[in-house]
């Protein structure tokens, strides 16, 4: 190979990389966390009733929405890839005590379509296995326990979950 051909090959290689850094850092995505305040996270084994199901584990965050504009969509990546979520507001949600656990059913929860949804609104976001959709370019594959959502106005926004509850693991029937 010709000295020639090393050398433009080594400056084809240098734009190419440059052009992808430029993408990655002009698409690199907002942290969200103003948008929303963290109360709990919680995860759980589901271990199957059914041999040869596949054991599966859900997560549940109870967040409080603090920004006027409305939430468009949540997505969450955890260890078992990227979940479309469900939204729901949370009505008489209680904080756990130090030692106290907290169990489902503790609080009320309503569809966002009932109910306008307004700065300081508790959310439940539960993401939802299974189902087709598309995963939106703008979220890097390589982020783990966040949580990315959009809102009516806003590009793609991230928040890195630091802390979640593991449940006890439920047995099906």
């Amino acid at each position: 190979m010709s000295i020639k051909k090393i050398v433009a090959a080594s400056c084809f290689s240098l734009l190419f990389a440059a052009g992808i850094y430029a993408r990655t850092k002009d698409t690199g995505l907002k942290n969200g966390s103003k948008y929303i305040k963290m109360i709990a996270g919680y995860a759980q084994g589901v271990l199957p009733g059914a041999p040869g199901m596949k054991p599966r584990r859900e997560y549940k965050f109870i967040l409080v929405w603090e920004s006027k504009e409305t939430p468009a969509t949540f997505y969450w990546r955890g260890d078992n890839g990227l979940m479309d979520c469900r939204m729901l507001i949370v009505h008489g949600y209680k904080q756990a005590k130090e030692g106290q656990r907290m169990e489902d059913g503790e609080y009320i929860t309503e569809n966002i379509t009932n109910s306008p949804l307004k700065k300081g609104d508790t959310l439940e976001i539960t993401p939802v296995a299974g189902g087709k959709f598309p995963i939106p370019q703008e979220i890097p594959a390589d982020a783990k326990n966040t949580l990315f959502f959009k809102t009516v106005k806003s590009t793609w926004l991230s928040f890195a979950v630091k802390s979640i509850q593991t449940k006890p693991d439920v047995v099906m029937p």
